[in-house]
């Protein structure tokens, strides 16, 4: 048997053994960050990032900029070697530029490990042109910040034009076919058109300044509905749903909506506008595809974009023809995504797609070939290139991808990607054409006549109605006429009108006498609408006219 001196000679030299082990990994871990192929890696995957990014340190010097900051700024390292360069370029007023400045500083003061700023910030490119950002800062070690810049100004242009639209879509729902709603931020009516008066058997003056969810919608379902459209929520507000509203007696209607909100000049919902299709008799459930945030504890989890990256068991020569390199990357195989790739391709976590071939989550593979010959041509690699693809569920999204092939021994072994869903935006853009279309197909098609003219006279706009029952030719015709000159033939009645619009701002079923082109009369009923400008001043008139 062994003696205990000798078990003690075993134990020492198994410690001696362990702690050199310890060394050597503890070696590896500092020098970590430090290897050629971990800051060659860290660079190429932030160069892949749809999203201006920035390495600073605390001292203020500017260490890197990735591709994307450079072309969305116009701005490169050299021409910004440092934070005070870069306030004195991206915010040229001395007085914003302190704004922005405090911002600034609260955030690199901030003890957490990554911070948010609220707030909108306009930043001036290297070209001059104003872009609308926020920013996003992460500790990177415990010398350097990871910026991140995030471009909005595309989705306010968007914004700003449905916020402008809200007028226009008041005057031409009134006797739409369809329920026509606007609320404030506080859940009251304070819009509700004749059909949904109508279908409901509610008056005006019973509804308005009401809140909408204690009158119309059933008490079992009040609370989780309320919850989904309450707008300080952190959830997605919703623009397209079902749901059932209850009638003045008591009776449930199923309605079908689609939502438009506006937002003031600090981002914030202020109002929502909601168009409503009767369902009751034909009505159909849809299952709701519920998009979850998850993140990563490091820098990539607290990106929105879907980053992921391919391998190939065939490791096939860049040389082979470009439709063989196509086939070769649909067979190409999931080995790292967050979880928001998985939630672009209709799951909910990262574990439930790693592993799978790019082919298993499509439904249609083919259109997809002319974005895969473009990453081909252009050295396997795209920037910001759109695609459209059909999941395997049937669900259409529109995606923008950015991605990096990496070549070895002449194959190509990987690809990395960055994917931004666009959906929204698509679907915001489709949204306000389909509004601008539906305004100008109930403005040339009604049956009454639709004007505006100046104070003086002119005539500004005319549909067609109104033009036949004046008896002119064209727009062109009627543009060249006056309507106090020749369109009143009492002027008094002129007078009365212009009396009552600036003291009401509006007139309702007036009735006088109007002169057509080849002179005859005609007895019409007109309401109108003065439409002021900040000051009050009216501007222009706007109305409808019927024949009696």
């Amino acid at each position: 048997m062994p003696t205990s001196a000798s078990k003690n000679i075993t134990l020492l030299k198994e410690i001696n053994l362990l702690k050199e082990k310890n060394a050597v990994l503890e070696s590896l871990i500092n020098n970590t960050h430090n290897s050629e192929p971990f800051v060659k890696n860290l660079t190429i995957l932030f160069n892949q990032v749809p999203m201006p990014i920035a390495i600073i340190h605390k001292s203020g010097k500017t260490e890197f900029f990735n591709k994307i900051f450079t072309n969305v700024f116009g701005y490169t390292v050299k021409d910004i070697p440092n934070t005070e360069i870069w306030f004195k370029k991206a915010y040229p007023d001395k007085i914003y530029r302190n704004k922005v400045l405090s911002s600034w500083n609260m955030a690199v003061k901030n003890d957490k490990a990554f911070y948010t700023e609220k707030g909108v910030f306009k930043v001036t490119s290297k070209n001059n042109k104003v872009l609308h950002t926020v920013f996003k800062i992460a500790r990177f070690d415990s010398e350097r910040f990871i910026l991140l810049l995030e471009d909005i100004s595309e989705r306010i242009m968007i914004e700003n034009a449905l916020r402008k639209s809200e007028e226009n879509y008041k005057r031409v729902l009134r006797d739409i076919p369809l329920i026509g709603l606007i609320l404030d931020s506080k859940d009251r009516i304070i819009y509700a058109n004749n059909f949904l008066l109508k279908l409901t058997g509610w008056d005006s003056n019973e509804i308005i300044g009401k809140n909408w969810f204690n009158i119309f919608i059933p008490s079992q379902i009040r609370g989780k509905l309320k919850k989904s459209f309450s707008f300080s929520s952190k959830e997605k507000l919703k623009t397209n749903y079902e749901n059932e509203i209850l009638t003045k007696s008591g009776d449930i209607k199923y309605i079908s909506w689609s939502n438009l909100y506006f937002r003031n000049n600090k981002n914030e919902i202020e109002s929502v506008l909601s168009l409503g299709h009767d369902i009751t008799n034909s009505k159909y459930v849809e299952n709701e595809f519920k998009i979850r945030d998850s993140r990563f504890n490091t820098f990539i989890s607290n990106t929105s974009d879907a980053v992921n990256c391919w391998e190939f068991d065939k490791k096939l020569s860049i040389n082979a023809s470009i439709k063989k390199q196509i086939e070769n990357i649909f067979e190409g195989i999931l080995v790292e995504c967050n979880d928001n790739f998985a939630l672009v391709y209709g799951y909910k976590f990262a574990k439930e797609v790693i592993g799978k071939k790019f082919k298993d989550l499509l439904k249609n593979k083919e259109s997809l070939y002319e974005l895969f010959e473009k990453f081909i041509r252009n050295d396997y690699k795209i920037e910001a290139k759109e695609s459209i693809e059909i999941l395997k569920n049937g669900t259409t999204k529109h995606l923008l991808n950015n991605a990096h092939g990496v070549i070895e021994n002449g194959c190509l072994t990987r690809i990395w990607v960055n994917i931004r869903d666009i959906t929204e935006i698509k679907n915001a853009e489709n949204l306000l054409k389909e509004s601008e279309e539906r305004l100008k197909s109930l403005f040339e098609n009604a049956t009454v006549g639709i004007y505006r003219t100046s104070v003086t006279g002119e005539v500004l706009m005319a549909n067609p109605a109104i033009i036949k029952m004046l008896g002119y030719d064209s727009f062109e015709d009627i543009s060249r006429t006056n309507v106090i000159t020749n369109g009143y033939v009492n002027q008094e009645d002129r007078i009365y009108f212009q009396r009552i619009m600036k003291k009401f701002g509006e007139i309702r079923g007036y009735e006088y006498k109007w002169q057509r082109k080849d002179n005859s009369i005609i007895y019409v009923r007109e309401s109108a609408t003065a439409i002021k400008n900040i000051k009050g001043d009216i501007i222009y008139y706007e109305g409808m006219v019927e024949d009696i």
